[in-house]
């Protein structure tokens, strides 16, 4: 905490503050929501494939991720916040999420997307970034790498046929999308529960 730097008109300020001077401090409460990274992060903490000092560099670095995903969400709440979406526009949002889903290997263009639900686009770039803080796109890229990871977790599958399971065409742009999103190539991944 003591090389976090919140502006002082920043609403974290005096609580970082006072946490920092090791005071007093009462509970402060944000309503941010569980997004696709930081149900990652947190199924990487339980998952840790390391032991000892690494066991708690690695640990101590996904900790950092969450606090920072956290802090990201509650320093863009009040911009969120000014975008209107009814109770009807959520659904309609959450029904685009369940279409990228379900056809997640041959996914729909944006602009069909957004027909497809009764939005326009603008509104549902928006709201995907308001709802699951992720653009549409990402959002799908991370759910067929999740679909991938489970793949090659549970049933060992070669990792072009998996590739080509959850929509890649590239072997090598699989390979690099996983490795940045789970900080392990799909080889190496695989390799992790070979040897259990």
């Amino acid at each position: 905490m003591n090389h976090l730097c919140f502006e002082s008109n920043h609403p974290l300020f005096q609580h970082l503050e006072r946490w920092r001077k090791d005071q007093e401090i009462e509970p402060f409460l944000y309503n941010c929501q569980t997004s696709a990274h930081l149900e990652t992060l947190l199924k990487q903490i339980i998952d840790c494939p390391y032991q000892g000092c690494l066991a708690q560099m690695y640990l101590e670095s996904k900790i950092m991720d969450l606090l920072r995903l956290q802090f990201e969400q509650i320093l863009t709440l009040e911009i969120e916040q000014k975008l209107s979406f009814n109770r009807d526009d959520i659904e309609r949002i959450y029904q685009a999420k369940n279409i990228l889903i379900n056809n997640y290997k041959d996914p729909p263009s944006l602009i069909n997307l957004a027909r497809q639900v009764g939005l326009n686009d603008y509104k549902l770039k928006k709201g995907f970034l308001h709802c699951f803080q992720m653009t549409v796109f990402g959002y799908l890229r991370h759910y067929r790498l999740l679909e991938a990871q489970r793949l090659i977790k549970d049933y060992n599958y070669n990792i072009a046929g998996v590739a080509s399971q959850v929509g890649y065409k590239s072997l090598g742009s699989f390979s690099s999308a996983f490795k940045a999103e789970f900080g392990v190539s799909p080889k190496q991944y695989q390799k992790q529960f070979v040897m259990r």
